[in-house]
C-alpha cells in the first residue's frame, strides 16, 4: 500500500519522534565517550563489609564496659566525698603517701606508656594503611 505525500510530510513532522531520535542519538554518542567505571570486586566488597560489622559489633560491646567505667568512677568519687566529709577521713595523706613512693618509678613509668603508645601508633598505621603485616 503507497502513501500519499500529504502521509508521509505528516509523519515528517511528528516533533515528539523526532526527539525521541535526537534523544537516542545523543546517548549513544554520550555512551562511546565516557569510559566503563571500574567496579570493585565482589570478593572485596564482601570483605569490607563485613569488616565494618564487625567493627559496628566491637563499639557496641564495648558501650557497657564504658558506662559501668564511667558509673564506677562517678560512684568512687562520690564515696571519697562522703568519707571526706562525714567521716572526717582526710585523702590528703593518703594521696600524697601514694605519690612520694611512686615518684621513685615515674620515669620508668612514663618510659613504658610512651614506647607503648608509640607501639601502638605504628601498629595502627601499618594495618590502616594495608602496607605491612603484623
Amino acid at each position: 500500500m503507497k502513501r500519499s505525500g500529504d502521509e508521509r510530510i505528516a509523519e515528517r513532522e511528528r516533533p515528539e519522534e523526532d526527539d525521541a531520535r535526537a534523544a537516542a542519538a545523543w546517548m549513544q554518542k554520550f555512551a562511546r565517550q565516557t569510559a566503563p567505571h571500574i567496579m570493585p570486586s565482589p570478593g572485596i566488597l564482601l570483605f569490607k563489609a563485613r569488616l565494618r560489622e564487625k567493627r559496628l559489633a566491637a563499639r557496641r560491646a564495648m558501650l557497657p564496659m564504658i558506662f559501668m567505667k564511667a558509673a564506677a568512677a562517678f560512684i568512687g568519687g562520690l564515696a571519697l566525698a562522703y568519707l571526706q566529709t562525714k567521716k572526717g577521713l582526710s585523702v590528703g595523706p593518703i594521696i600524697g603517701q601514694t605519690m612520694s613512693s611512686f615518684a621513685a618509678i615515674l620515669p620508668l613509668v612514663v618510659l613504658a606508656l610512651a614506647g607503648i603508645l608509640a607501639m601502638c601508633l605504628v601498629a595502627a598505621r601499618f594495618l590502616r594503611d594495608g602496607k605491612g603485616r603484623l
